[in-house]
């Protein structure tokens, strides 16, 4: 990436070819994946019983610590339309997190904006989630728009947070930095506001939970994978950011590091949107580190990031326009740096770099290779773990 000065210029005919090649990334090349099937997600045949649970008047947890809000939803678009139906669902989630990304940056100011709305859709790890009967766009786009509404309408954003955390609990995380960064450099009213916001928030997800509760008690919040070692965790924390952002954009970030420490700093008091991003960024990040196993746990890195990037306004044209590329090329082609010791159960790596296929191209690969069905069958257990472990890059390491 190129860094530029902030004040560039964009057009409305500009604004529109941006809104026009949002849409074409929607509808060519999203809405075709929503009839691949649910998805290569392990977790989608949880989903779907939890979701037949509902439905039924019960409730099962589709793997800890529940999605109460997703499942719900999807379990009454799953019986109207299938599977099809609920993945066209997350396109929507898709397009909403990426247009509330986009008003967040114009609120600031920022005119390259929409560009920054299609570098965010084109990432693969956010193309395969758009895609598929998952809760990661679900969760970003009820974040971004409460975001939004948090000064002007906090309960109404405390309710957007509420279910942002009943699709995936680790929102929170993201929510408090947003909610901070906000408040850091408020007067007494707004961030009276935000603690009306925070307090709705809280409710709701206190509500959403209680079925996760009723169906394991307590071990509602105990997670499935078993933590490792600090050495191995930083390690999949390391590979996996690596592989997610790809090594363009990686390398694309150092370069203007120095550009972007300084706009950080200097802008810090004045855009509520760059000290919400930075913290957000650093929250999922420590999340991930936690629990670094799916690549799509990243994807509110990837929301945060592409937000500090446009914020700070050291990315100008040529910048974002390499930075859609990159995201473009790293669906196609990727470097990939290490390989586990034993697939799945990682206590070890040995240095192993090698060109490898691009996530997205993977993915749909694997879908089309894969038992479309195995996710709602009783033996369908082994057919779905194929399916991830065909998807997951590092040798079937999908932890």
């Amino acid at each position: 990436m190129i860094a530029a000065a902030p004040a560039e210029v964009v057009l409305p005919r500009e604004r529109r070819l941006a809104a026009l090649v949002a849409g074409l990334v929607l509808v060519v090349g999203y809405v075709p994946l929503a009839f691949l099937g649910p998805g290569t997600d392990l977790d989608v045949g949880g989903v779907w019983r939890a979701g037949q649970a509902i439905l039924d008047g019960g409730y099962q947890v589709s793997r800890t610590p529940g999605s109460p809000v997703f499942e719900a939803v999807a379990g009454v678009l799953y019986a109207v339309g299938g599977s099809a139906l609920v993945n066209l669902a997350s396109v929507a989630a898709a397009a909403a997190t990426a247009l509330g990304l986009v008003r967040l940056l114009q609120r600031d100011g920022i005119t390259l904006a929409p560009w920054f709305g299609v570098a965010f859709l084109v990432h693969p790890v956010v193309w395969i989630a758009g895609t598929s009967m998952v809760d990661f766009l679900w969760a970003t786009a009820l974040i971004v728009w409460g975001a939004l509404l948090q000064r002007e309408r906090p309960m109404l954003a405390g309710v957007l947070y509420g279910l942002a955390t009943g699709c995936r609990l680790s929102s929170l995380a993201v929510i408090g930095a947003f909610l901070l960064g906000d408040a850091l450099v408020a007067d007494r009213d707004r961030r009276r506001r935000l603690a009306l916001t925070a307090l709705v928030a809280a409710a709701v997800t206190v509500v959403a939970f209680v079925p996760p509760y009723r169906d394991l008690g307590w071990d509602f919040l105990r997670s499935e994978v078993p933590g490792s070692g600090v050495v191995v965790q930083l390690g999949r924390w390391g590979v996996k950011n690596l592989f997610v952002f790809g090594p363009l954009v990686v390398v694309g970030v150092l370069v203007v590091l120095p550009r972007l420490a300084t706009a950080i700093r200097d802008r810090w008091s004045t855009s509520a949107t760059l000290r919400m991003a930075a913290l957000a960024f650093l929250a999922s990040e420590l999340v991930f580190l936690r629990f670094p196993w799916k690549l799509a746990h990243l994807v509110p890195a990837v929301l945060a990031l592409v937000l500090v990037l446009g914020a700070s306004g050291v990315v100008g044209r040529r910048g974002v326009a390499l930075l859609i590329g990159a995201h473009l090329l790293l669906g196609v082609v990727n470097v990939q740096v290490a390989e586990p010791d034993t697939a799945n159960a990682a206590s070890g790596a040995r240095f192993a770099p090698a060109i490898v296929e691009g996530q997205l191209v993977r993915d749909v690969r694997c879908r089309i290779d894969g038992d479309r069905d195995a996710y709602r069958r009783d033996d369908g257990a082994p057919a779905l773990a194929a399916t991830w472990d065909c998807a997951v890059p590092f040798a079937g390491d999908g932890r």
